[in-house]
Parts: structure tokens; C-alpha cells; sequence
């Protein structure tokens, strides 16, 4: 079923978004083995290539430091996959994006294959310290990193750094943290007080 989806895709040159947000993460690893797989092998024929941009969230999940504990489909692992299209995909058509806010947790090799960066704000040392040789290479300081406001971004691309501003979001976060609100209600009458004070008197008066 996967293979068609990816097919379909590929032929008629749609977007479509594989949320696998609600699975485990032994779920997701595979599905991601099966879908960015056949992805790969679809785009070494003439027939199904095309153009794609693969865009991968929470890439800390699909290409881990090492690959000890990582499930296999047919010999391959969400690493093995993703390491194919970091470092083969471009001949083939497939260019890819990956996102993260855990860059210390990013495989090295899928990072050093990135050449063009989007730095947000980092306040973890870990952190910091994994993308220092990248931020030396786009003239960025820890400093200036540390104290970028959210929305704001460091984009560096050949050769160049450029400090960049996101639009206003014109649509619903869903990964936004839910936030505590107060909810105002009519103030209960001197009746009301008055009945739930017997009803608790009465009810203190049964238990004796």
C-alpha cells in the first residue's frame, strides 16, 4: 500500500504529509524505513523520477547518533534509509530538509551532508557545542545564537549569513503549549452559599 502511495505521488507530483506523531517510536522507525525507502528505490527508475523535496520533522528521532537498538525491514533502518538520501538523493532528484531542535542528537554524517542552514535560538551548551564548527563556518557566536528572539533566524548558504525575521503564522500552531486561562464565572448568590454550607453540615452530621 505504501508503494502505491509513493507512486501516486511521484506520477502526479502531489504533496502529502506522513504524521506519525501518534505511533511508537519502534512504529515510526519502521514506517519511516518503509516509506523513505521506497521513496529511494522509486526515484532510480526513469519512470517514477521527479523532483521532490523531503522534508523531515523531528529528524533527531529518524537519524539517532548510533544505530544500536534500531529495528531493521529487510536489512535496512531508518538511519541506513535517511543516510541514502542525505548522501545519494541529489543524482536522483531528492532533495532533502531536515528539521530538529535537538541538533546535538542528529547522526554527524546526516549534518555534514546539510549545506544550507537555518539557525534558531540554542540556549542548551549541548547544543551549542555540536553546531560550533558549523556556526564558526557561518561567523555566528554562541553569544548570538543564545540570544536570537523566537522567529528569528541566522541563514547561511554559500558562503553568506544573512539575519532573517519569519512572517506572522497564518495558521494554528498544533505543536503550541496549551496555556493556563482563567475562567470567569457569575459569583454564586448568598442563597446558593447558604445551601452548600447545610448540605455539608448535614452531610458531616451522617457520618457521626
Amino acid at each position: 500500500a505504501i508503494e502505491n502511495v509513493v507512486k501516486t505521488v511521484l506520477s502526479q507530483g502531489i504533496s502529502i504529509i506522513f504524521d506519525l506523531s501518534n505511533r511508537t517510536v519502534k512504529d515510526q522507525w519502521l514506517l519511516f524505513t518503509l516509506i523513505v525507502g521506497k521513496l529511494f528505490a522509486l526515484q532510480d527508475s526513469q519512470e517514477h523520477r521527479r523532483p521532490v523535496k523531503l522534508i523531515v520533522e523531528e529528524a533527531r528521532i529518524f537519524a539517532p547518533q548510533s544505530k544500536n537498538g534500531l529495528p531493521d525491514l529487510d536489512g535496512e533502518t531508518c538511519l541506513s534509509v535517511f543516510e541514502d538520501i542525505a548522501t545519494r538523493g541529489r543524482k536522483r532528484g531528492l532533495n532533502m530538509l531536515v528539521a530538529t531542535q535537538r541538533p546535538a542528537s542528529i547522526n554527524k554524517d546526516i549534518l555534514s551532508q546539510c549545506n544550507r542552514w537555518w539557525f534558531g535560538g540554542m540556549t542548551s551548551t549541548q547544543d551549542c557545542k555540536a553546531m560550533k564548527d558549523y556556526l564558526a563556518e557561518a561567523g555566528i557566536d554562541e553569544e548570538q545564537i543564545r540570544e536570537l528572539e523566537p522567529g528569528n533566524f541566522y541563514y547561511y548558504a554559500h558562503g553568506k549569513t544573512t539575519k532573517l525575521k519569519s512572517r506572522t503564522r497564518k495558521c494554528t500552531h498544533g505543536g503550541a503549549t496549551p496555556t493556563a486561562q482563567t475562567v470567569f464565572t457569575n459569583r454564586p448568590s448568598k442563597a446558593q452559599v447558604q445551601a452548600v454550607a447545610r448540605s455539608l453540615g448535614a452531610s458531616q452530621e451522617d457520618e457521626h
